[in-house]
């Protein structure tokens, strides 16, 4: 008989993990510093495509930005940039490793595609397997692509797995972000979430562009205003004293020629003022004059201006053509521009300086005038335009000093320093 000794815990040792258990704690060990050098370099990635997006406030460099750094986030073979405009979808950017790809300007109508529309404007994560399928979101999706021109079959369409994501900003949905691939079942939960990431990032961007485009075309709109003001004022009134000038002229060139004289010397000086405030105009409509004319000519147009129209003396006193950049000219430029407004506007003068000088501290424009004065530290008409100036002298390095005294009048001083 075989006995067989009883292993008990005095003498069987120390007892070992099997070594599958090691081998299993090696692979967990390994697969979690995977997962978080994998996640470190989603985040670095998704740092670097968001300053690289943001980086711009015009919306064309925003969606091209957008479209060429997705690929640092995930793989892909095509992508487009979907915005909402008027309740349809509208394709804003695109990019695609075929010949036929999406025609920027492109709408879907809602009635296209209506299931697969109405998820992605809810916000909804959409993920087609296979664009080939039978499924319902598949015919929704070829049915978008034939709408805008694109036939659905090999070898123009060789997309099989499509992915969008939502532009959204908190509720509101801006579009979506579209990604495909030419195998079928290729994005992931994975692609999917970072994928979204990258695409709030996007949101941001697109809506920062946007408002700032639209307070440009408000900037735009209330300039084309002024303008159409200030030719009626001026212009306008000035052709019509022309035209009535004229007329008078004609009138007493057959009946009492000598008496003719009067009324067309009215016609001339009138056609100085007109002249003189379309000058004026012009150069505002193209301020890039300033770099071919130069300065000197650029106030002088603006003195000559409020001669011709207010009556009021303008004596100005330029300097040497400085040699300055493009943006500090027009700086100073409307600088003086707005100061003779506001002459013209509050101080009732009848005599105005304006000067500029080269000094050692550099440029140095002064306009003056004999006005009423005001007080500087209160509430007046015409402040919102001198902290206008204010900012404005400041934005390009330089100062500005207002002062001003009661009966006696203004004078506004800004200087630039030239480097």
């Amino acid at each position: 008989m075989t006995t067989r000794k009883r292993q008990g815990p005095d003498n069987r040792g120390p007892v070992k993990p099997p070594a599958v258990d090691v081998n299993l704690d090696a692979l967990e060990k390994a697969r979690l510093f995977e997962e978080a050098e994998r996640r470190t370099r989603e985040t670095t990635a998704l740092l670097e495509v968001s300053r690289v997006v943001a980086s711009s406030l015009d919306l064309s460099e925003v969606l091209g930005a957008i479209i060429d750094q997705l690929g640092a986030i995930t793989e892909h073979t095509g992508a487009s940039i979907l915005l909402i405009r008027d309740d349809a979808f509208e394709f804003a950017a695109a990019r695609s490793i075929t010949e036929m790809r999406a025609q920027i300007g492109a709408r879907i109508p809602s009635t296209v595609g209506s299931g697969l529309g109405a998820a992605m404007k809810r916000g909804e994560i959409v993920i087609i397997d296979d664009v080939r399928a039978d499924e319902p979101l598949a015919a929704d999706y070829r049915a978008v692509i034939r709408s805008i021109g694109v036939p659905d079959q090999p070898p123009f369409n060789v997309i099989r797995s499509w992915m969008s994501v939502p532009l959204a900003l908190k509720d509101r949905v801006l579009g979506a972000l579209t990604i495909s691939w030419t195998a079928p079942a290729y994005f992931t939960t994975d692609h999917a979430r970072l994928a979204r990431a990258f695409a709030d990032q996007a949101s941001i961007a697109i809506e920062n562009a946007r408002l700032y485009e639209q307070a440009q075309q408000l900037a735009a709109t209330e300039e084309r205003q002024r303008l159409a003001r200030e030719l009626h004022d001026s212009v306008s009134q000035a052709l019509y004293g022309i035209a009535l000038g004229a007329r008078t002229a004609r009138t007493l060139l057959d009946r009492d020629p000598p008496a003719a004289v009067e009324p067309v010397d009215y016609i001339l000086a009138l056609a100085e003022v007109g002249l003189a405030e379309m000058r004026a105009l012009i150069f505002e409509l193209r301020p890039e004059s300033l770099e071919s004319e130069g300065l000197n000519a650029a106030i002088r147009k603006q003195v000559e201006a409020v001669q011709a129209r207010h009556g009021i003396q303008v004596d100005f006193l330029p300097c040497e053509e400085p040699d300055l950049p493009l943006a500090l000219k027009e700086a100073a430029y409307r600088i003086a521009q707005e100061s003779l407004t506001n002459v013209v506007k509050h101080s009732r003068a009848t005599q105005v300086r304006v000067i500029l000088a080269l000094t050692d501290a550099g440029l140095e424009l002064e306009v003056a005038d004999n006005g009423t004065g005001f007080d500087t530290a209160g509430d007046f008409p015409g402040h919102l335009g001198l902290r206008s100036m204010r900012e404005r002298a400041e934005k390009s390095g330089g100062r500005l000093e207002i002062s001003s005294q009661a009966g006696v009048g203004t004078r506004v001083i800004a200087t630039f320093a030239v480097r």
